[in-house]
């Protein structure tokens, strides 16, 4: 995805980053989540929480140097009887 994108482009991904349904209990809840004002007391509580393993696009942009340049979290109603908390990590090309 950075490949293509155009020189002083952006890429962005999206991705869950946690689940709720039945039998997936989570330390904190989505609306404890999204009831919070600062992106990094949010991340905090995400932290607490089971996640997807080894999927983690904004470590792994993080981890090839790139810049983040926002960083947003929402419910993704994607599955029927399953919350999702998505992330939306905006990042420079990060490539010469």
């Amino acid at each position: 995805m950075h490949a293509s994108a155009g020189k002083g482009g952006c890429v962005i991904h999206l991705h869950d980053v946690v689940g709720w349904w039945a039998g997936q209990r989570q330390p904190a809840s989505l609306g404890e989540i999204l009831a919070q004002e600062r992106l990094e007391d949010a991340l905090t509580l995400i932290s607490f929480c089971r996640q997807p393993v080894g999927a983690d696009p904004a470590l792994s942009t993080q981890r090839l140097g790139t810049r983040t340049i926002d960083t947003a979290t929402w419910e993704w109603p994607f599955a029927p009887h399953a919350r999702y908390l998505v992330r939306a990590t905006v990042t420079d090309r990060g490539m010469p």
